[in-house]
């Protein structure tokens, strides 16, 4: 699959997932999925299915975990574009209060 069918493939997850109940098999599906993704080697991808996982209510913060260790090295590339993109998830993380101590409890970013 092509990145940018992936990305709009979890664009349409995320509509879905609004649907889905916390324990059931798909909801564990819909997490396994996004957390692959979230290590796939385009960085388009990456991002959005990080940004999926922050937005969703399915995962809990210690799954989110990894994902927010993925985005702090986004914090670190060239790119101003990415790093504009990791902090609009960062800043969308912070408006959550229970999704907030994920941000302050991580020692630097």
């Amino acid at each position: 699959m092509s990145g940018i069918a992936a990305v709009q493939y979890l664009r349409m997850l995320r509509d879905v997932s609004k649907n889905l109940d916390c324990d059931s098999s798909e909801a564990i599906d819909f997490i396994k999925y996004v957390s692959k993704q979230a290590r796939h080697r385009e960085d388009m991808v990456q991002i959005e299915a990080c940004k999926l996982a922050c937005e969703s209510s399915l995962m809990s913060n210690k799954e989110l975990l990894d994902v927010i260790k993925i985005l702090e090295v986004f914090l670190l590339s060239q790119s101003t574009v990415k790093k504009y993109s990791v902090l609009k998830i960062f800043n969308n993380l912070l408006k959550n209060p229970f999704r907030k101590s994920l941000i302050i409890n991580v020692k630097e970013i």
